[in-house]
């Protein structure tokens, strides 16, 4: 096969009448296998001479065949066996390829610890060729991947379409040169474009196993034949329905359903399926056809009922084709494989649907936990009551089994009424040692919450607090039951069983200052610093508390500096030394005076603008424009910040940016593309250039000052660099310096700093070598603001200061960074206002004791807060605070690894802050022992892959960080293939808890709410997952790499030499290191509710330990859940986020 591509069709016996408009079946056909006329061990192509496939044995035996398709016909039977014939090779580019198949079971022959199984194969498939396979036998979903070389590997085309084990299955694949297509029995599963090269095969045309890292399958195959074209999908359809004909008035209406279901417009596809199986004139088969195919794109529970009821109704009708029939009983399997079958199926369906299934392993224990699920949601519980029984009979002495059976017995009972029978089950669960600790520790709970629903407080309480005899290690459990065991006795007191303010800690009242000084921007530094005559700057203010305290240290109560409201003009940072610190009871306070708010001002207010009227200017601008961008001549004006804008964002190490502003809010500097991205054509890091070719660039010929934005090697990190020449005849971009890590070919970036691409209201362009600033306002210049950021150094900086409160301030327009806190302790920051900065709200390092409280952060070029205390050495807590803040719209010119929250070190708590729009994380942590609870994280990770709202990465030695009780909402946008997840585990973090959060729409791409790449002792409990793709994904490495991985120089340093995890404290806390390397991939997943997600636990490993999970189609009753069942209620929904309170800065009354 050349750049081109082949095509592999498989269709059994005449492909039937052609459509008016489609060409002949047979056209481009290059070869046809029909395996049930095999002859010794040989079938002939049928489609021209040669190229025979040959059977090759695992081990020397003959070819086995079983029943065809068709009566009276055979089929071979295939495991580790193989056929094969020479490559197909052509110089066309499209092809389909696809196979009657009839899946009967996991292969023999494993890739790894996955049921993987490969179909066929052209070459490898992987870096050649193309192959089809199944990824996971459990979801029998069918793959096609196509080899793009060994510096890309393989595109993968994902069908959302199950294979009915034990029937008689439909594949196809196509590829026109730009749309990669997957076909389930004609119907249209899932689509991609492609317009790249396909590598030609290096290996033999296969059906069934030919290795490449991809296992066996058990099935069947009827025919296989071979194009070079790509099939449209009225024909496939058409094949897989046994070649009948479709009315010619009805081919445009499956176009449509077809073209709608491969765009995943759900609700179109829907519809014209519909209307295609309510079309009388079409034969019966079609009308079945076209229903099914509707049954995929379900939206509402009331189309979910109706569906299940015509998916039994289709596998109940003998007058059904096999395919369908298989295909309607695989789509009920898979609701109860991912979890939904007793929520969803009914009884009566339940208990027969096995009968028709070839069951695997473990099939009967999961069929019949739906079952007695369903009886329960029917309140038939006796009848569940007899099933549980019956499992528990048959799983005998299998210890884990049982208790997986056992305690959704105990939950039937407790749901039926029966408390006492219901804490029976409980208990002996807690009591069985054969269980592991975590298991007994939750049974040992559910004993108390059945008391507690009860009504009987004072036999929960001491339930509660029984459970330390049965846990010692998992100390959120035992956090839970000292939880319980309060709310019980407040109870029985007559009180609320939980009190809001107990998760708030909030500030001390400031005692009654001794010595006072006023700052006012009418004042002066001659001045004595009094109310009546204040001060001007800070700097005399701090000079006249160093006076206090010549005597010794300030007298209790200590100082004040109060800041009248108003501007001050920012020429110089406020700097404060360890001398300038307060003591205990005597702090040292900036604050604002009482209702007034002092601004710190690092702008230029730009004035003196007229319309662009020179020719010259008018040329350079878009049409549009002209007559709307307005001048002003800076230099004159006396702005001196026209140096060049050096790089910025990941491995560039600037923070100072450059940004204009009108009335507050933000312009953005004008780019091309308006919005999203272009994609590089070719790139080469050893020349620094790229390549985009487009007419656009004739337009830059006088453009010499450009910068580039772009996801240059990674999507997930993102720099801006300045070019060097543009050659607007060739597309070819040059840099002045290299980008972060790489270049890589088809990645996104924009061009920005052009004169020549002001073309819509709030762009703006600075002409540094003219000193002349042009944009085209939102508003008339004359009636508002235009401010530049000017300052380029921090607002403050303190050095190893003490007792120092900064409250109620407001800095902004500067191009760098707001405040500095180094190696201070005692410091509280609150009710501050840090905002429209080019650099970073907060940075805190080596801190101790530091207060972050109730700040609002918002518009800031690079990261909210970067905050460091704690030592890890030797696990002593920082014992810093991070409360009541809102940090919102950050990371705007540094789009990566520029958080709300960077944190790192040892023992800090952020609670109830609100962390919103930003295109990568919100927080990023670094360290062991911190506290994440009752946070609000909405709208992050819009435009960044492979990330999460919260992200860790690549330091086993990190452990004991708690994320507890918060919202997150909204995670994930933009261009995602790898995927974004509301809490990413990246890169082997391990030892991790994640209790009761909410998640609600945090699962894009491969990624679930929450994601775990690698790492092991996590455990994720008690959580609500809502409308997530995925509950929680994992991305398993294997023993092998995760061994190799603890070995490599860099982690044993992390390990062994920035700590010591062998020694005391690291060993006595997180007594799991010794057990290290340990199994891979063993984390724990327990008591989560799954509502309304495609799947709960996506590529679950094997080992995973899992305890009453519990997965809903649509919301349930919470309240109700809650009551009858393990799950602990989560705090309310406004008890998460910020709360009122005095020390916390007023929300924005302007932009």
């Amino acid at each position: 096969m050349g750049m081109g591509a082949l095509a592999v069709m498989v269709a059994g016996g005449a492909y039937g009448a052609t459509p008016p408009s489609a060409a002949s079946d047979e056209t481009g056909r290059l070869r046809l296998y029909a395996f049930g006329d095999l002859i010794g061990n040989a079938v002939s192509n049928a489609a021209g001479p040669g190229n025979a496939m040959l059977y090759k044995a695992a081990s020397g035996a003959v070819p086995v065949t079983g029943p065809g398709r068709r009566a009276g016909s055979r089929a071979v039977v295939l495991d580790a066996d193989v056929f094969s014939a020479p490559a197909v090779t052509q110089a066309s580019n499209a092809f389909t390829v696809a196979l009657w198949l009839r899946p009967q079971a996991a292969g023999s022959k494993k890739a790894g610890s996955r049921s993987n199984g490969m179909i066929a194969s052209n070459g490898s498939g992987y870096y050649d060729g193309w192959r089809l396979l199944l990824h996971d036998w459990r979801t029998r979903c069918p793959t096609i991947e196509l080899g793009r070389g060994k510096d890309k590997g393989a595109l993968g085309v994902h069908a959302r379409d199950s294979l009915a084990a034990g029937f008689w299955n439909h594949l196809a694949a196509t590829w026109d040169g730009a749309r990669v297509r997957l076909y389930v029995n004609g119907m249209l599963s899932a689509e991609t474009p492609y317009a790249g090269p396909l590598v030609p095969p290096r290996g033999a045309l296969c059906a069934g196993f030919s290795g490449y890292g991809v296992g066996s399958l058990g099935m069947a195959i009827d025919t296989l034949a071979v194009y070079d074209r790509a099939l449209p999908p009225e024909t496939v359809a058409r094949i897989a329905l046994d070649g009948e004909a479709l009315p010619a008035d009805c081919v445009a209406l499956l176009g449509q359903a077809q073209a709608a279901a491969g765009a995943g417009a759900r609700s179109e596809a829907s519809q014209a399926y519909r209307a295609l199986a309510g079309k009388g004139e079409a034969p019966a088969i079609w009308r079945q056809w076209a229903a099914l195919a509707a049954l995929r794109f379900i939206e509402t529970a009331a189309d979910r009922r109706a569906g299940v009821e015509a998916c039994a109704a289709f596998y109940s009708d003998a007058s059904v084709p096999e395919t369908l029939r298989g295909q309607a009983i695989e789509f009920l399997a898979q609701i109860c494989r991912r979890g939904l079958g007793g929520e969803v199926l009914p009884s009566r369906i339940l208990a027969d649907l096995p009968e028709h299934l070839e069951l695997d392993a473990g099939d009967p224990r999961l069929f019949g936990l739906a079952l007695a699920e369903a009886y329960q949601r029917e309140r038939q519980f006796d009848a569940a009551y007899g099933v549980y029984r019956q499992l528990l009979t048959a799983a005998g002495d299998e210890a884990e089994a049982a208790a997986g059976i056992r305690q959704g017995y105990a939950r039937a009972l407790w749901q039926g009424g029966c408390r006492e029978e219901a804490r029976a089950q409980y208990a002996a669960l807690a009591a069985d040692t054969r269980l592991p600790e975590s298991a007994r520790g939750l049974a040992a709970l559910a004993v108390a919450q059945v008391w507690r629903e009860e009504g009987k407080y004072a036999e929960a309480a001491a339930a509660y607090r029984a459970v330390t005899g049965t846990v010692s290690r998992f100390t959120h459990l035992l956090d839970e039951a000292r939880v319980g065991a309060e709310a019980c006795a407040n109870l029985l007191e007559g009180k609320p069983a939980r009190d809001p303010e107990a998760s708030r800690q909030r500030l001390a009242p400031l005692p009654e200052p001794a010595v006072r000084f006023v700052v006012s921007p009418k004042g002066r530094d001659t001045n004595p610093g009094t109310f009546e005559q204040p001060f001007a700057t800070l700097e005399r203010a701090r000079d006249a508390v160093r006076a206090a305290k010549r005597g010794g240290s300030l007298p209790p109560g200590g100082a004040c500096v109060f800041l009248r409201g108003g501007r001050y003009a920012v020429t110089n940072t406020f700097v404060l030394e360890k001398g300038d610190s307060g003591s205990f009871g005597a702090p040292v306070v900036y604050c604002a005076w009482p209702g007034e708010r002092p601004v710190f001002d690092g702008g230029f207010r730009v004035r003196g603008f007229w319309r662009v009227r020179d020719a010259g200017t008018l040329k350079r601008l878009p049409e549009e424009a002209r007559g709307h961008v307005h001048v002003a001549n800076l230099t004159k004006q006396g702005y001196t910040a026209l140096e060049a804008q050096a790089s910025y964002g990941r491995a560039q190490t600037n923070e100072t940016v450059r940004e204009l502003f009108q009335d507050g809010q933000p312009l953005e500097i004008a780019r091309w593309p308006n919005d999203g991205f272009l994609k590089m054509a070719t790139a080469n890091i050893t020349n620094l250039t790229f390549s985009c070719p487009t007419n656009r660039l004739a337009r830059w010929t006088q453009a010499d000052d450009l910068m580039a934005n772009g996801y240059w090697f990674h999507l997930w990190a993102e720099c801006t660099v300045p070019l060097a020449a543009v050659d607007a005849a060739t597309g070819v971009f040059t840099f002045r310096q290299k980008p972060d890590h790489n270049l890589r070919a088809g990645y996104p970036f924009y061009v920005l700093n052009l004169l020549e691409e002001i073309d819509r209201p709030g762009e703006w362009f600075l002409d540094r070598a003219a000193g002349r600033l042009y944009v085209w306002p939102l508003k008339q210049p004359w009636r508002s603001t235009l401010t530049l950021s000017q300052w380029n150094r921090p607002f403050v900086e303190a050095r190893k200061v003490q007792e120092v409160v900064f409250r109620g301030l407001t800095f902004e327009y500067g191009r760098q960074n707001g405040m500095v806190l180094d190696a201070c302790a005692n410091v509280t920051v609150a009710g501050n206002v840090i905002r429209r900065l080019g650099g970073t709200a907060l940075i805190v390092t080596q801190g101790a004791n530091i207060r972050i409280y109730g700040n609002r952060m918002e518009t800031l070029g690079h990261a909210g807060m970067r905050v460091e205390g704690g030592n890890r050495t030797n696990l002593t807590s920082g014992r810093i605070v991070i409360e009541n803040n809102e940090v919102s719209h950050f990371a705007r010119c540094s789009r990566t690894y520029n958080p709300a929250l960077l944190l790192d070190g040892c023992g800090a708590r952020v609670a109830h802050n609100h962390f919103h729009h930003a295109p990568s994380s919100a927080m990023r942590i670094e360290g062991n022992d911190h506290l994440i609870e009752f946070n609000r994280v909405e709208h992050m990770v819009r435009e960044s892959d492979d990330q999460g709202g919260i992200d860790m990465w690549c330091n086993p030695s990190y452990r004991g960080v708690v994320i507890r009780y918060n919202l997150w909402r909204d995670i994930g946008g933009g261009h995602a293939p790898c995927g974004q997840a509301g809490i990413r585990f990246d890169d082997a973090i391990s030892g991790m808890v994640v209790y009761g959060n909410r998640f609600e729409r945090t699962s894009t791409g491969h990624f679930g709410g929450v994601q775990i790449h690698g790492g092991q002792d996590n455990i994720i409990d008690n959580n609500l997952f809502t409308a997530c793709r995925y509950g929680v994904s994992f991305s398993a490495w294997g023993q092998k790499r995760w061994e190799d991985f603890l070995g490599r120089e860099r982690i044993r340093n992390l390990m062994y030499s920035d700590v010591n995890i062998t020694l005391p404290p690291y060993s006595k806390r997180y007594p799991e290191l010794a057990g290290l390397p340990g199994k891979a991939d063993v984390n724990s997943i327990w008591r989560n509710l799954f509502i309304g997600t495609e799947e709960a636990l996506h590529k679950k490993p094997k080992g995973t330990e899992t305890w009453e999970n519990r997965v809903f189609a649509e919301a349930p009753d919470l309240e109700e859940v809650a009551a009858c069942s393990p799950f602990e209620t989560l705090p309310p929904e406004d008890e998460i986020g910020l709360y009122a309170d005095p020390f916390r800065a007023a929300a924005s009354r302007d932009f």
